[in-house]
């Protein structure tokens, strides 16, 4: 199996990767917004709507490719172990990174809709393009494990060792699955839910504190995206917060915010926090 570090590796490189793709796609969707209002076309229409969907939909699908590239990385990072317990944690890790990508996109896609006024029943969604973005993130890897398996060429030439040295591992965020090593300790301290949210939660208060300050956001996106921290922090002071609510609301303010300079250290603070508990913004 991979060890717990190979997969706080693949978190920070997903993580890197996520604020790359949000950056790339408020770019694109003011471009496309530029060329939409000169032509005189409404954003409330049909056509708007569903040309906008696409540009989600495109990210997403990127986002899929470098789910399965990183997942590559990290393999090769740690020795290329070959096993089908190797192979499960990689679909793993792959999934649950692209259903968080997907419930981001959407919360974004929905929200920006929402500021046009646009009832979010007649958004066109992301679930054609989230089908089709599994079968990208399954592929890859399967892809790439079977050449390691039976192409020499692509075999590593002289893997190292593994070491033997007991490991301690302290977590205070999610575990779902953790595999240790022999003579290895691994101390959780906190669950997902309860006390473990506090820092998250004060991250977002600051973030909602600087969204009031911030000059550079106009005054009705400042509206919504207010709702949303707050919407966020409501989740989190359920004694189960729902992960997929908390991606949609948090998935829309990062999408308006990358581009707001006042507001993005605010932001990332709720990124490294967020990304404790499982969360990858």
């Amino acid at each position: 199996m991979l060890p717990p570090k190979a997969k706080t590796y693949f978190d920070n490189l997903l993580s890197a990767s996520n604020a790359e793709a949000w950056s790339d796609l408020t770019q694109r969707q003011k471009a496309f917004e530029r060329g939409e209002f000169a032509r005189g076309i409404s954003p409330d229409g049909a056509g708007f709507v569903a040309r906008l969907a696409a540009l989600y939909a495109d990210s997403l699908t990127a986002r899929a490719r470098a789910i399965g590239e990183i997942l590559k990385i990290v393999h090769q990072a740690f020795d290329s172990p070959l096993n089908d317990g190797v192979d499960s944690q990689l679909r793993d890790w792959g999934e649950r990174a692209l259903s968080d990508a997907y419930q981001g996109l959407e919360g974004g896609y929905v929200r920006h809709l929402q500021r046009y006024g646009v009832d979010p029943a007649h958004a066109t969604g992301l679930s054609h393009a989230y089908a089709s973005a599994r079968v990208v993130v399954g592929n890859l890897p399967s892809s790439y494990l079977w050449e390691l398996r039976n192409v020499p060429a692509k075999r590593p030439q002289s893997p190292s060792a593994s070491s033997t040295a007991p490991v301690v591992i302290n977590n205070s965020g999610t575990i779902v699955a953790l595999q240790t090593g022999a003579n290895s300790t691994t101390n959780v301290q906190q669950q997902w839910g309860g006390g473990d949210s506090t820092e998250l939660r004060a991250a977002l208060t600051a973030l909602r504190n600087a969204l009031e300050r911030a000059q550079d956001v106009e005054a009705a996106q400042r509206v919504d995206l207010i709702a949303d921290v707050d919407s966020a922090v409501a989740e989190l002071e359920q004694e189960n917060p729902n992960k997929g609510r908390l991606l949609r609301c948090l998935g829309g303010v990062g999408a308006a915010v990358q581009t707001v300079a006042s507001v993005q250290p605010a932001y990332a603070a709720v990124q490294s926090l967020a990304r404790v508990l499982g969360l990858s913004l």
